[in-house]
Order: structure tokens, then sequence, then C-alpha cells
């Protein structure tokens, strides 16, 4: 009981939020089983940039996107849209283990995002990532961090399930 009440409140009060129950559950579980997204908390929770991973629309191919929803020099907004498959809520491990990779690779751009604090907009983003050479063409802005965080989200994965 006392690690469930620890847990409510740890995600209650972090910089990482969702109002979605399938995303925050699998949240949930990253904070309690992944040191990659504990490490990406962390980070998150002591900078002024507020991160909401929600359902939505991203461009095509992406599962995932981080977007700066506005912000000052106090703080930050980024919302994370996940496209998510139908059915994701229903029983399959599978499924939410996608999800959780996305949330670990998703969330390392929002760190990428907390060191640079001129980031308040999407325009300044752009121009973020273009200036630390990540812009990989296109609408498509990845970085090898957010690739190798995902990579080790699903590598403990693997290592729970054998």
């Amino acid at each position: 009981m006392l690690t469930i009440i620890a847990t409510a409140s740890l995600v209650a009060g972090s910089h990482v939020r969702s109002a979605d129950s399938v995303i925050g559950a699998v949240l949930r579980d990253g904070l309690l089983g992944s040191a990659v997204i504990q490490r990406l908390v962390d980070v998150i929770d002591d900078s002024n940039v507020i991160v909401y991973l929600a359902r939505g629309n991203c461009p095509r191919p992406a599962i995932a996107c981080a977007m700066v929803a506005g912000g000052g020099p106090d703080v930050r907004y980024i919302r994370i849209n996940f496209r998510l498959p139908l059915g994701l809520g229903k029983p399959g491990v599978q499924r939410k283990a996608e999800l959780s990779v996305a949330i670990a690779h998703e969330l390392q751009h929002a760190v990428e995002i907390v060191g640079w604090p001129d980031v308040v907009d999407s325009a300044t983003m752009y121009a973020a990532y273009t200036r630390s050479g990540l812009d990989r063409g296109g609408d498509h802005l990845d970085t090898d961090a957010a690739i190798r965080a995902g990579d080790e989200r699903r590598a403990e994965l693997r290592r729970r399930r054998h």
C-alpha cells in the first residue's frame, strides 16, 4: 500500500503528466521499473519544463511527437502526442511495451529541450535542432540520444521478460 501511495504522489507532483488512463498507467509502470524513464523524468522535474503526454496526431509515419506548447523564462510547456493503435488499453503486453519505448524516446526529446532555455515555441525548437545539427530533414527532427533512450527501454523490457 505504501508503494502505491508513494508512486501516486511522485506522479502527481511530477513535471511529467498525463490525464490519459492508458498513457498514465504505462508512465507509472516506467517510473517503477525503468531506470531510463526515471532518469529522464528526474531531469525534467528539476527544470522549468512541464510535459503533458496525450493522445493526438503526429506527422506520419511517426507514432509520437513532441511539440513546444509555449511558455517563457519561468515555465515552458511541451505536449507529447501519441498515435495510439486501437485496442492499446486492452490486454496485450507488446503494445504497452511499444508505448513505453515511445515514452522514453520522447522524454529524451523533452530533456534536450530542457537544455535549450531559448526554446519556447515550435519555431525556436526547430531552430535549436537545426543549429545543433539534429535536423534529419523535412518535418523529421530526431536525435541519436532519443533513439538510444528507446533502445535502452526496449532492452529493459526484454530483460524483465527473461
